[in-house]
């Protein structure tokens, strides 16, 4: 026989499973709008890159495109890219590296709408973008040569690609559990790695800021006038001397 419930009791029960049910779709929307906001953001910005990078390739001024790219670059290798004879198709090569940051960055809105209306290969479609920053983070964020703006955006689409994940989970079950660990680690794994690096970034610039406080400039770089700001420490009893 099936079990009876008092009244009062069974509508506490009935008010409890339908307060669950409204806080796991407030949950699943909640996800869905964070990643909405993560792809959204980081398809702006590269287009806002492409836009900027199209143009230098266009007028064939290579030195404004790499300071572009890299955010933080030495003195001396600017001057250096100034004095370098470029071949004539150079700017060809930079021109189809803005084409394909464009392209992406508007790919990358795309997947802001179906994160809103997801369809069942959503997570697969966003890959593109998260296999793009990984690219860019391995070249370019592993040695900080961009700014910390364009740093921020491998965290970004890693979580936007780990949300693109739970909204596919929530609205085509069944996922495989192979694929649903993979979908789920990748993003996780460069997200642990990236923070792994900017705070391993942090402590050596923290470490080596009483080093090169009394530098005029970067350590082991030239300086503008030319002269090296090289600095040697020599231990003794009595602390460092630089």
């Amino acid at each position: 026989k099936a079990r009876q419930f008092p009244e009062g009791r069974d509508m506490a029960h009935q008010s409890d499973t339908a307060s669950l049910l409204l806080l796991e779709e407030l949950l699943v929307k909640g996800v869905a709008w964070v990643g909405f906001v993560c792809y959204l953001e980081w398809g702006l910005v590269n287009v806002a890159q492409s836009s900027s990078l199209v143009q230098s390739a266009a007028k064939g001024d290579n030195v404004r495109y790499f300071a572009t790219v890299f955010n933080s670059l030495p003195s001396e290798i600017l001057h250096a890219f100034k004095n370098t004879r470029w071949p004539s198709l150079t700017n060809r090569v930079l021109l189809l590296h803005a084409l394909c940051t464009g392209w992406v960055g508007g790919w990358s809105c795309m997947i802001s709408y179906l994160m809103l209306n997801p369809i069942r290969d959503t997570y697969l479609l966003g890959f593109i973008c998260f296999a793009f920053e990984a690219g860019r983070f391995a070249v370019i964020d592993l040695e900080e040569r961009s700014s910390g703006f364009m740093q921020a955006q491998v965290f970004i689409i890693a979580i936007g690609q780990f949300c693109a994940t739970l909204v596919v989970k929530e609205n085509f079950q069944p996922m495989t559990l192979f694929e649903l660990i993979m979908t789920l680690s990748l993003p996780s794994l460069l997200f642990a790695i990236a923070l792994g690096a900017k705070i391993d970034a942090i402590d050596r610039r923290f470490s080596e800021e009483p080093r090169s406080s009394t530098s005029r400039g970067r350590p082991g770089f030239p300086v503008e006038d030319g002269t090296s700001n090289l600095i040697e420490v020599k231990a003794n009893d009595a602390g460092a001397t630089c």
